[in-house]
C-alpha cells in the first residue's frame, strides 16, 4: 500500500488541474499487454503552464494503486471541474480537498507525517515510498550478499580455478 503526505497530495492536485485543463499528458512507462505499468507519469504539454511556479512539479510518477483508487475518481467527478469565476488557487484547493478525502478513505493518507520516509522531490522519481521498519514482514530488508539490487536471488556459481 502506498502512503502519501499532504505535500504529495498537493503535488498530485496540481497535476490534476493540468490534466483537467488539457495542459498535461499521461504516460504509462514500460507498459505492455502482458505487464501494465506500475506507475502513471504526469508530464506537462509543451508551453502550456497555468503558473510559471508549477514547472518544477513536473514530470512526476503516481503509483498505480493510488492512481486507480484516489486520483481517477476525482478526475472523473464533474464536481471537480473548474467553475466559471473560480480562481486557479480556489480550484486547486478544491481538487486537493477531493484527493485528500479519497486518499483518507482508501487508507493512503498517512496520519502521522513523522512516520513517513522523506524523499526529496526529483522530477521523474516516484512521489512516495512507504516507511520501512526493520523486521516488518511487509517490507523485507534484502541482504546484499544474497540478492542483486533488483531483489532477485543471487545464484551460487561454482568457483573456476
Amino acid at each position: 500500500m502506498t502512503l502519501v503526505t499532504v505535500g504529495d497530495a498537493q503535488r498530485i492536485s496540481i497535476g490534476c488541474a493540468y490534466l483537467l485543463s488539457g495542459r498535461a499528458v499521461l504516460d504509462y512507462p514500460g507498459s505492455t499487454r502482458a505487464r501494465p505499468s506500475l506507475d502513471v507519469v504526469i508530464s506537462l504539454s509543451p508551453g502550456r503552464l497555468l503558473k510559471e511556479s508549477d514547472r518544477g512539479y513536473f514530470p512526476f510518477k503516481v503509483p498505480w494503486d493510488l492512481w486507480e483508487e484516489a486520483v481517477v475518481p476525482v478526475l472523473q467527478d464533474e464536481t471537480y471541474l473548474r467553475q466559471s469565476g473560480e480562481t486557479l488557487s480556489e480550484w486547486e484547493l478544491r481538487l486537493l480537498g477531493g484527493l485528500l478525502e479519497k486518499m483518507q478513505a482508501g487508507g493512503f493518507l498517512h496520519a502521522d507525517p513523522e512516520d513517513v520516509l522523506e524523499i526529496p522531490v526529483v522530477p521523474g522519481e516516484p512521489v512516495t515510498r512507504p516507511p520501512v521498519t526493520v523486521g516488518d514482514p511487509r517490507f523485507p530488508v534484502l541482504d546484499n550478499e544474497l540478492t542483486w539490487l533488483d531483489g532477485q536471488k543471487r545464484e551460487e556459481y561454482p568457483i573456476v580455478n
